[in-house]
């Protein structure tokens, strides 16, 4: 499925376009997709929008006829959207990594060539796990940097490239638990993945807040991955959070400078409670500041 969605980047906040299902046919029809363009153009004229993001995450192998009709649908959009709204930007989500993630094998540099920047999603990076299963990070520091230094060293510029960090994360059900960070997994039934972020709950921040009080532990804080984590029971059950918090994230943003990226964004920003509880709104501006990392 290809689709639009909003885009916040440090400095400038994108408006959401309508959503736009591509079916895998339709990137080999170019009167389908001629068609498909024109009615998102429309929409972003209606609603005054500044510009369209787009987001594949199927499968797609280098040999696959589905190939080229990608890359030709995001160059057609992108020049449809600017010749049509000057000053719009496209922008493409990319995973972690341009490593082939969950089968996303794409011509990624080619993509950044006709994209304004793309969206690195520098989570979910606990997808490929095949040994022992262990409860761990949804975005190790160094496994970001790794994964944005990747893009880079594709020759896509590095001020195209926004990191992309998730307000949420996951909470594991622990077969058993030697002790906190060691919280042993059920192997599910993926193929790729027997051990993964997949066999667990993703959890809002919010939500991840209500939780920690709940803790018999309390929070710990993991030195490798620079990221938090506790643990918590329900009824006999042991279960285990990881998750990132102002602290992890402000580290994160650290890597703007490093790399001399773009900007930075966030999957999504509904994952804060924004009511007025005291508690919750210093949480909730803790995260966004979090997001500034000058």
């Amino acid at each position: 499925m290809l689709e639009s969605l909003s885009v916040p980047t440090r400095g400038r906040t994108h408006s959401a376009p309508s959503r736009g299902h591509i079916t895998q046919p339709l990137l080999r029809s170019p009167s389908k997709r001629a068609a498909w363009m024109n009615e998102q153009i429309q929409v972003a004229k209606r609603q005054f929008m500044d510009g369209i993001s787009l987001n594949y995450q199927q499968s797609l192998s280098d040999q696959s006829m589905y190939h080229t009709g990608l890359i030709e649908l995001i160059r057609d959009t992108a020049q449809i959207f600017h010749r049509e709204i000057p000053g719009s930007q496209i922008t493409f989500t990319v995973p972690w990594a341009p490593n082939c993630i969950e089968g996303q094998c794409y011509d990624f540099a080619t993509i950044g060539k006709h994209c304004d920047f793309l969206f690195v999603r520098s989570y979910n990076m606990h997808d490929q796990t095949m040994n022992e299963c262990f409860a761990m990070s949804n975005a190790p520091y160094h496994q970001v940097v790794s994964g944005l230094s990747t893009y880079i060293n594709l020759g896509i510029e590095s001020r195209k490239l926004v990191l992309g960090l998730a307000w949420s994360g996951y909470d594991y059900t622990c077969k058993h638990l030697f002790e906190p960070g060691r919280c042993e997994l059920e192997q599910n039934d993926l193929i790729r993945a027997p051990c993964s972020y997949h066999a667990a709950r993703p959890v809002p921040y919010k939500d991840i807040m209500k939780l920690l009080p709940k803790s018999f532990t309390g929070k710990y804080w993991d030195e490798v991955s620079r990221v938090p984590y506790f643990n918590y029971m329900v009824n006999i059950t042991y279960h285990e959070v990881w998750f990132d918090d102002p602290e992890s994230i402000s580290i994160k943003a650290s890597i703007l400078r490093k790399l001399k990226l773009r900007g930075i964004g966030m999957w999504n920003a509904n994952d804060l409670n924004y009511s007025a509880v005291p508690i919750a709104a210093m949480q909730t501006e803790d995260m966004w500041n979090a997001m500034c990392p000058f």
